[in-house]
Order: C-alpha cells, then structure tokens, then sequence
C-alpha cells in the first residue's frame, strides 16, 4: 500500500495532447533557436497555448505545457534553448502530426507509450493496476488489473484492487492535481484505460483496454450474447445497459462506445430481434446521490435519436439461432 505524502512538486497536469503536438512541431521548427519565454510567445501567436475562445492561457498552465514535454522526453532545455529529441518515438509523432488536426489513432497510442514508459506516472498511477516490475503499452494492455475509485471527503481519493485493499492514496492538493486530474485523464483521453460507474457503492472502475478496433464488432457481439440468460418459456430476455457494459469491459479489455457501437450494429443488422428501452434521464439520475454525477455515469446509457437515454435492451432468443446460423454452428 503507498501513501504518497511528500511535498515533492509533481509536473503532471491535465493538458490537451493536441496542444502538447502542436508545441512540439514548434520546437522541431525552430530547433535549438527558442527559449522558454520565446516558445511560450510564439504558442501563443500560432494559436496554440490559447483558451478555445481565442484568449492567451495563463502563466501556469502555459509552464505545465513546457514541463510535460520535457518530462516525457519530446524535447530538452539544453543551456536555456530547446531541442528536439532524438527518440524514435518523437521523430514517428513528428513525421505524422498535422499542424492543429486532431490526434489520430497512431498519435495517440505513441504518445501513450511515452507516458506509460515514464518512471513518475508508473510510480503514481499505472503501477497500481499491476504487479510487474517493467511493462511496456502492450503488456499493459494485456496483463493490468481494474481498480476502484472510492472518494473519503477529508480524506481524498482512494485506489482500490478489485477485493478492495486500498493501494495508493491521492490525499493532498498536488497528488489530486497530478494523478486524479492529471495522468488519469491522460490516460484516459489517450486509450490507455477507460471508466465506468456502474452504481455509486461500487464507485468509479478505472480498467484498461486494448488497442482501438483490436476486435471485430462479430466478437464483442458473441460474447455479449454468451452471458445472456432466457427464462425456460421466455422468448425475450432484458439486459441493463450497465450490466453489459460491466460484464464486456472487464472481460474483453474494450472501450465502452466500442461495446455500445456493437450493440447499435447488432440492432441494426436484426432490428426485429432488438428492442431499446428508454429510460428518462430524472430517473438514471436517481440511482447515485447528486454530488457523485459526472459523465462517466452516463457513460454506460446509448442514446436515441429523439435524445432518451437507453438503460435496457430486450433480445429475443430467436437471435441465438440466427447468429450461430452466421457463424456455421448448428441451428
């Protein structure tokens, strides 16, 4: 169990890895001719270290921007100027970045392997999803356990392993700043992991994924259907959008929009064998005290297109058939 109190200035921070890109293509332009000050001016002329609405950002956010490039090893102040850095992975993020474009797929999983590969965002948040010594992305991906997330007030935040022995404790301002807003987020946003809320008792789950797509729809869909169970003379079974978002996730290592994606494809592909159920927002809202809400809670609910929230859907057992039948089993 680590309890992290020391009044070590941590330099994570939430930042848009968009940005964290942009700044880095400013660098490698300008290889070696910047200066703190200067890049920071020149962010701002290129649009680039500025709030959405246009307006500079301020002083500190513009030096959490500077120091995640450095500490990810993008690039080095080397007597007050920076340069780039000579790391394949910089140069494989520098020949494919598109000046303000979003993140693509493959900018994204290379920068995940910088932060996943850098030794204080092990130590403060991926090493208490597992218990190797060295991994890399991938054998995150495959070998990481899920955690739990249980708010204690005064207290903080605490990670907890899945039979709830408590493993870090976020406990001060610069531990929330750094790890709950700053590499979780990160993580997050990059693919790294994914969230879900199934009920506020169980709290928030933080587990991690597999690379985008690495299943085909097909396969999210047969292992959806294996854990559904009909009654004796039913000929529809109901199934909570939560309860397939919690038993998918933590089994197949997917993003909840790719298990949602492949429920709305399994609707469309046999709309007469799928039935949505919508429930009134007033009522998810219900099911966890006020001060708990955030997206991630809504996250597990599809929407129609009329905006109800979907909490269940009905399968009607004929689809068993129907699907073996697609994949040559016996009907």
């Amino acid at each position: 169990m680590a309890e992290m109190t020391e009044r070590k200035t941590l330099w994570m921070r939430y930042v848009d890895f968009r940005r964290v890109r942009d700044l880095l293509l400013l660098i490698a332009e300008n290889n070696g001719r910047l200066r703190a000050g200067t890049l920071e001016q020149e962010g701002i002329k290129k649009e680039i270290l500025v709030k959405d609405e246009g307006t500079p950002l301020a002083h500190s956010p513009r030096y959490h921007y500077r120091k995640i490039i450095e500490h990810l090893g993008m690039a080095a102040s080397i007597k007050g100027f920076y340069f780039v850095s000579e790391d394949e992975r910089v140069k494989k993020l520098l020949s494919l970045a598109q000046f303000k474009e979003p993140l693509t797929e493959i900018e994204k999983e290379t920068i995940a392997e910088m932060v996943i590969d850098n030794p204080d965002c092990k130590k403060y948040f991926f090493n208490c999803f597992i218990e190797k010594q060295r991994y890399d992305l991938s054998t995150f991906r495959e070998k990481a356990n899920w955690l739990k997330v249980e708010t204690r007030g005064k207290e903080g935040v605490v990670l907890l392993n899945p039979i709830d022995h408590p493993l870090f404790y976020i406990n001060t301002s610069e531990l929330m700043y750094a790890v709950f807003w700053g590499v979780r987020l990160w993580s997050l946003e990059l693919g790294i992991t994914d969230e879900i809320f199934i009920h506020y008792n169980d709290g928030r789950i933080i587990y991690p994924i597999r690379k985008k797509d690495s299943l085909i729809k097909d396969e999210i869909i047969s292992h959806l259907m294996s854990f559904v169970k009909f009654q004796p003379k039913g000929k529809w079974a109901t199934l909570s959008m939560q309860d397939i978002v919690k038993e998918v996730a933590l089994s197949l290592r997917i993003s909840v929009e790719e298990i949602k994606g492949a429920v709305i494809e399994l609707k469309r592909q046999f709309p007469q064998y799928i039935d949505f159920v919508p429930s009134s927002s007033s009522f998810i809202d219900l099911k966890t005290p006020f001060w708990l809400q955030d997206q991630v809670l809504m996250k597990a609910y599809l929407e129609d297109k009329e905006g109800r929230f979907i909490s269940h859907i009905k399968i009607h057992k004929d689809l068993y058939r129907i699907l073996r039948k697609k994949k040559g089993g016996a009907s």
